[in-house]
């Protein structure tokens, strides 16, 4: 919470987000958060309330695959596929 207001950032890269990604950010915004999705590319069809941010404000889009997931590039599935 900051200044009495709760917030939630989040990030998308990839393609459009799925019905459930869309219902849970839906969701913060009915609980009363100020919810923004950082992107590099335009989304579409955010839910009412759900602001969009530029990603490039926080990180450069060069440095996107820099970023170390389970000591993989972050855009590579983990070791022993996705989820695990």
């Amino acid at each position: 919470m900051i200044d009495g207001v709760n917030r939630l950032a989040s990030f998308w890269h990839g393609g459009p987000l799925s019905g459930l990604e869309l219902a849970c950010l839906a969701s913060f915004v009915r609980q009363g958060y100020e919810v923004t999705v950082y992107s590099y590319d335009k989304l579409k069809s955010l839910p009412e309330g759900v602001r969009e941010g530029d990603a490039r404000t926080i990180v450069d889009i060069k440095y996107l695959h820099s970023f170390l997931v389970l000591g993989k590039p972050s855009e590579q599935p983990p070791p022993g596929g996705p989820g695990r």
